[in-house]
């Protein structure tokens, strides 16, 4: 029994001393250090996000697009560099503004003031609504009479200016909801260091506040104060931006003992056990807002867990004495009541070290449960600060001086394919496959090597095959000593982004016409493709070299007056178009060519973007068929000379023919036989037809050659001429001719005379045993005007439609139907050299419809 009783006191005594000296020892130096690295944290991320808008305000301050346009707002007009109005530049800015508000959701505005105060340009979103707009000229504002107006066109060129974090202002007002803004701008100077005006963001710090207090741990708070101690974070948002209503809420009437403990120092912490509710851990760090004014980031938590540690010793040591005084009995049963809760809580931390599902013993009564109780609550925290980085759409990864991995989040196994607990703990350059590795460590090597963060580009294989384009932010992790702890690499996946670059590129590259970037001084900057192939040269025969290498030698010493006169005054221009312009091949040998002309404003000064078209082809073709236009029209000259000199040597004896045919069947008719009277006949009918088919030759091979200018002609006019002309056939057949409204064309008066007669005769020849009802009609549709001349008559088969208009085809013998069977196809000659169509529809024994289109005055207009 004694023995029993003295391995109990033994037992007792170890177990309570172990217990109470690992974990009061162990707990409560990593909860302070926890704290502290959570809260460092927090500031680095506020300090990150704002630093990130001070590039922003820099690389916009240096772009032409800016400097162009406030300029050419001084200039009056046009900007003194490249000569291009206020207006091109305009566009071009509020097109940048735009793209920067939309990329960034935190930008609330981004402005363009000039050294006046006035704003000239303003892209914003609001509060209510975010999506952003560009402000119409009416609603720019004066901001002379703010002071960051003064302030920034007071510093020196490349200086920026950072304004202390204050609610957003419209007209004077503090907008509501409330906005906390940081405002970041830089002056703008010219050549001669005149200030022109100043460029200027808004940040919407909100998001950012509001992620420091979803990060607020447990029963504990997080604040954060300006240098004079004013709250701009605070549980209660009532003490928050008090100073802007004239009531400032401080941290040293509101918590005095926190105040004293962070006095003057930048970062650190503390336990707190005076002047609080209860003991509290204390930690602080400062962000520099962009580069600007500084911020004290506070996070409290209650000290339960370290009181819970502590507590620790009493159950042991009572353990111990009841132990000494009890019988082996109870001696067993305290062993098994105080050895179990422990086991528990030991399996518990190993379980959650290996990832596992965790049972703490909540459930045991007494300071076993209390420890357990404030354990699992350290852990949520400790899970809860992890999620924040492992929530980040960006993959985070961070590694020991001796690259063993330590940080591995979500976005990180899904680039990488690794997942975190496979990662951390290994060396991250055997972690790797091995086409990504040598790229990955790298950068982590040259980021250990260089003193400041720096940004590389990088391309990894995910899933062994899919190429991904990264955008890595690495940058060396101190202590507090300045002792070199490791590399953290922030990578971001960029495919999408240089893929669009990608296809940009191969659109320039694999062009169908030939693209040429020349500067001022005539030197070849860039050449795609198709000029190697147009001028036979390779890239790196052209890059480099001058432009006129490309320019035919008779050219060569006016080719520079002319490049310095289009850049006096640069415009989209095209040339060869109604000139010829010829290229020099390597060979020797010219090229013809187009050539587009787009002045690019770029950091370089103003470039000539040329886009060259091979029109050697099409300059053969246009001379082939100038060549063969001579030919035709020769041709056509020749015919009509022949067919006049035909006609006339052919009418001559036969007028000779006919009159004296006609006069001996005048003097001997009825004298000799009724057979030599019907010779005589024929004889007299052969000539005139002939006569009569002589004519219409002659008609038809003067339509469209001898034919006067289109004017607008009036054809109700014309028609009524023609209806008179035709008066006797009318009133022979008693015929009854109608006709609509009809308009003015664009023809010749005379042909249209031919073509309404032509029609017009063939309706009454062609008639039925029925009286003749002519009618002509005219619809307008679109550009051209419908005519159709219907008629009663005979009509004809729908498959002898198209025959009817070819020359000397006849549907009915001669005997029954005079006609040289030309009248048709003398229509459709004037119809075609009026650029109409032209066509018929029939039933037979129904009559007929005529159909022809003609121009309108108005088209005829519009086309020329």
């Amino acid at each position: 029994m004694l023995s029993m009783i003295g391995i109990v006191i033994i037992t007792a005594c170890a177990v309570g001393f172990l217990v109470y000296y690992n974990v009061f020892r162990a707990i409560v130096p990593q909860t302070a250090l926890r704290v502290q690295a959570n809260v460092e944290q927090l500031a680095s991320l506020m300090e990150i996000r704002t630093q990130s808008a001070r590039n922003d305000v820099t690389m916009l301050s240096n772009t032409n697009v800016v400097s162009g346009f406030i300029d050419a707002q001084v200039s009056g007009g046009s900007d003194r560099r490249f000569n291009l109005p206020s207006e091109i530049w305009r566009s071009a800015l509020v097109d940048l503004f735009m793209a920067e508000i939309a990329a960034k959701s935190d930008y609330l505005q981004l402005r363009l003031i000039d050294a006046d105060g006035m704003e000239i340009a303003r892209v914003q979103r609001t509060v209510d609504d975010p999506t952003p707009r560009i402000v119409e000229r009416g609603d720019l504002q004066s901001k002379a009479g703010r002071d960051y107006v003064a302030q920034t066109l007071a510093l020196d060129v490349g200086a920026i200016y950072v304004s202390n974090l204050d609610l957003n202002r419209e007209l004077g007002e503090i907008e509501e909801p409330f906005s906390p803004v940081l405002r970041i701008a830089t002056p703008i100077h010219s050549g001669g260091g005149e200030v022109l005006g100043l460029i200027i963001l808004n940040i919407d710090m909100r998001p950012a506040l509001d992620r420091l207090r979803e990060a607020r741990p447990e029963d504990g708070a997080i604040y954060v104060i300006n240098d004079a101690g004013d709250f701009v974070l605070h549980p209660d948002r009532a003490q928050e931006f008090a100073f802007e209503f004239g009531a400032p809420m401080r941290l040293i009437d509101a918590n005095p003992a926190i105040a004293r403990a962070l006095g003057e120092a930048a970062k650190g912490g503390a336990i707190l056990g005076e002047g609080v509710e209860e003991e509290t851990t204390l930690a602080w760090a400062t962000a520099r807002l962009a580069g600007g004014p500084t911020y004290r980031v506070i996070e409290t938590v209650p000290s339960r867990i370290l009181q819970a540690g502590s507590a620790v010793g009493r159950p042991a040591i009572v353990g111990a004495v009841l132990g000494v005084a009890l019988a082996a009995l109870v001696a067993v049963l305290i062993a098994r009541g105080i050895a179990r809760p422990i086991v528990a809580l030991t399996n518990a931390v190993r379980d959650t070290q290996a990832g596992r599902t965790a049972q703490f013993p909540n459930g045991t009564n007494g300071e076993i449960g209390v420890l357990s109780h404030a354990l699992q609550r350290f852990i949520e925290r400790e899970r809860w600060h992890s999620a924040i980085i492992e929530t980040s759409n960006d993959a985070i990864i961070a590694t020991r001086t001796n690259g063993v991995v330590t940080q591995w989040n979500a976005s990180a196994a899904r680039l990488f394919g690794i997942e975190g607990a496979e990662a951390v703990g290994r060396d991250f350059q055997t972690l790797l496959s091995t086409e990504n590795s040598l790229e990955m460590s790298k950068i982590r090597r040259e980021a250990i090597e260089n003193a400041e963060e720096g940004a590389w580009d990088a391309t990894i294989f995910r899933g062994g095959s899919e190429l991904v384009d990264l955008s890595v932010t690495a940058s060396k992790v101190f202590a507090e000593d300045g002792t070199l702890l490791g590399v953290s690499l922030i990578c971001r996946d960029v495919t999408d982004q240089r893929q669009a670059e990608e296809m940009f590129r191969l659109s320039v590259e694999f062009s169908p016409a030939g693209m040429l970037l020349v500067d001022r001084k005539g030197t070849i900057v860039l050449v795609n493709g198709e000029v190697e192939r147009q001028f036979g040269y390779a890239k790196d025969e052209l890059v480099g070299e001058s432009i006129n290498r490309l320019v035919p030698d008779e050219v060569r010493p006016d080719h520079p007056d002319l490049m310095e006169r289009w850049y006096l005054k640069p415009e989209r221009r095209r040339i060869g178009g109604d000139r010829d312009l010829v290229g020099r091949r390597k060979n020797g040998s010219a090229i013809d060519v187009e050539v587009g002309l787009t002045p690019l404003p770029s950091r370089s000064g103003l470039i000539a973007l040329a886009s060259v078209v091979d029109i050697t082809d099409k300059k053969a073709a246009a001379r082939a068929l100038e060549l063969r236009t001579r030919e035709l029209e020769q041709s056509n000259a020749d015919l009509e000379q022949f067919a006049y000199v035909a006609s006339h040597d052919l009418q001559e004896p036969l007028r000779m023919v006919a009159s004296f045919t006609q006069l001996f069947a005048d003097r001997y008719q009825g004298q000799i036989d009724e057979r030599a009277d019907k010779y005589i006949h024929f004889i007299v009918d052969g000539a005139k037809r002939m006569q009569q088919l002589i004519n219409d030759l002659l008609v038809y091979s003067r339509v469209g050659s001898r034919a006067q200018s289109l004017v607008a002609t009036d054809l109700d006019d014309i028609w009524h001429r023609t209806v008179q002309r035709l008066g006797v056939a009318i009133r022979e057949s008693g015929a009854t001719i109608e006709a609509g409204p009809l308009p003015f064309v664009m023809a010749d008066p005379a042909q249209m005379s031919r073509l309404f007669q032509n029609l017009l005769s063939n309706a009454l020849k062609f008639r039925s045993d029925a009286a003749p009802v002519i009618r002509l009609e005219a619809v307008r549709e679109g550009d051209v005007w419908h005519f159709t001349l219907t008629d009663n008559g005979i009509g004809f088969e729908v498959n002898e439609a198209e025959r009817i208009f070819e020359m000397f085809q006849r549907l009915h013998e001669r005997g029954r139907y005079d006609g040289t069977g030309l009248g048709l196809a003398i229509c459709k000659r004037i119809v075609d050299y009026h650029r109409g169509r032209i066509w018929a529809d029939s039933t037979p024994g129904k009559g007929s419809v005529f159909h022809f289109t003609l121009n309108s005055v108005e088209a005829r207009e519009v086309a020329a």
